[in-house]
């Protein structure tokens, strides 16, 4: 009887054992299981953040594509910019040659009518200084004659400058 309690209390035992190893193995499982959850909720986060994030990606990638796109079109505005800045210093360049030409002519005009202004004063000095020398010498030359005219004539007295005697009576 001895074997019958040694087997009855080793028979215990192990039901015991067995019973703690099939409660410690069924906590594990339920701690498995909400680890298994919880995995399962944080790759449906992280699923839902790849989600947003290749949106986001997706959207930068086509900011950067209009970006480039008007980056392009800047750097036609500016080159079309520079081109047009550059015909209109040619164009101011040109403009500014040709005031200078204008300006020589308009300066070497004005010395041109200067000159015949002075020119026409002289001229025109000379000529009353020749008039005058002209009238001097008609006065001579009429006095000359004047002297050898017949003053009885009405023709030579006119011109002698001289009056109309009156005969006293």
């Amino acid at each position: 009887m001895k074997i019958a309690y040694v087997l009855l209390l080793l028979a215990v035992g192990v039901m015991s054992f067995v019973l703690f190893h099939a409660g410690h193995q069924e906590m594990k499982l339920i701690n498995f299981r909400a680890r298994i959850v919880d995995s399962e909720a944080e790759t449906v986060r992280e699923e839902h953040a790849i989600v947003v994030l290749k949106t986001e990606l997706e959207q930068l990638k086509n900011t950067v594509t209009q970006m480039n796109t008007n980056i392009l079109n800047i750097r036609k505005k500016k080159q079309d910019i520079v081109q047009l800045s550059q015909d209109l210093t040619q164009r101011v360049q040109s403009c500014n040659s040709e005031k200078v030409g204008a300006e020589n002519k308009k300066t070497e005009t004005e010395a041109a009518i200067e000159g015949l202004k002075v020119g026409h004063e002289e001229a025109k000095l000379k000529a009353a200084v020749k008039m005058q020398v002209l009238k001097q010498q008609i006065l001579e030359r009429d006095i000359a004659i004047c002297v050898f005219a017949d003053t009885t004539k009405d023709k030579a007295r006119s011109l002698c400058g001289m009056t109309l005697a009156v005969p006293l009576s």
